[in-house]
């Protein structure tokens, strides 16, 4: 079986990733994936789902093929809110990726730019979890646009690790999602990128922890960046949005402390870590390309 367009246009992606994170190649890409995406979801049905107890508040639907799949959760109203015009009538997504091939993406306000992108998102990952082939790639494909589009705001290539320490002539690596290096004298940022956080988040605070045992603490802002914490339960057609915000708050305590938290659908439960201790700032992704100066500071 031919693969997908998809499935080509994101190898081509990978590809001219792997030589320039920067380039506006990636961007047309990108923008060309979702538009192949917008029209494979057109074709799909949505199922209005039930929001348990924890996703209460938020309305959420899930896409369904000809052969009763299901797609993962997709909250409707933030999806929506991503594929309206602005003000001049121009789609808010396509403002978003003009915006990003001109290094401008703070120009967008915070809101429209993280409903945009969670849009951009959930349309590849619901055709990752329904479209012949496509392969189940989401995570991967959502760690190359977040990379992307850090590289385009700070206009730096990232690495994806880090020499952690010599030992014996030899260098012990520390992988990781991305870390840019912003300059001399400034702090680095590390950036963990995931759809979601329920198996094995305590690994973006031990990274943290490597890294400042390496390097010292403040020498390296982690920046965890993901798209939501949905469980869909098909038996019921619920969903629930699953959160451990406990267990956030022992590992910023007693293992390292991470700079934001960074979210295209932020869990209720999470957002209240804005206001316990240790406090840990939890945030709409388009917050950051408003507020990254102001973390280096």
């Amino acid at each position: 079986m031919p693969a997908h367009p998809l499935a080509s246009r994101y190898d081509e992606v990978k590809n001219l990733f792997s030589v320039n994170p920067l380039s506006t190649e990636i961007t047309d890409k990108f923008e060309e994936i979702n538009n192949l995406c917008q029209s494979e979801i057109n074709t799909l049905t949505k199922n209005p789902i039930i929001s348990r107890s924890t996703a209460i508040g938020k309305n959420y639907i899930v896409f369904s093929n000809v052969t009763g799949k299901y797609s993962r959760p997709v909250n409707i109203d933030l999806y929506n809110a991503g594929r309206t015009t602005n003000s001049s009538g121009v789609h808010i997504i396509s403002e978003f990726w003009n915006n990003v091939r001109s290094h401008s993406i703070q120009s967008q306000n915070a809101h429209d730019i993280t409903a945009a992108l969670y849009a951009i998102c959930m349309n590849y990952c619901c055709c990752a979890d329904l479209v012949t082939g496509v392969k189940s790639n989401s995570g991967d494909y959502f760690e190359k646009l977040v990379g992307h589009l850090y590289s385009m705001h700070l206009n730096v290539a990232p690495t994806n690790q880090m020499n952690a320490v010599e030992l014996d002539g030899e260098s012990i690596s520390l992988p990781t999602d991305f870390i840019f290096d912003l300059g001399m004298g400034k702090p680095k940022f590390h950036i963990p990128a995931k759809t979601s956080t329920r198996e094995r988040v305590v690994e973006v605070w031990a990274q943290q922890r490597v890294l400042d045992g390496a390097f010292g603490v403040g020498r390296f802002l982690c920046l965890l960046t993901c798209i939501g914490e949905t469980n869909f339960y098909s038996k019921d057609m619920s969903v629930a949005l699953t959160c451990v915000p406990n267990q956030w708050i022992n590992y910023q305590l007693f293992i390292s402390q991470i700079k934001r938290a960074y979210y295209l659908d932020i869990p209720e439960k999470y957002n209240e870590l804005n206001h316990r201790f240790p406090r840990i700032h939890v945030k709409e992704f388009g917050e950051f390309f408003h507020e990254s100066d102001n973390l280096i500071k």
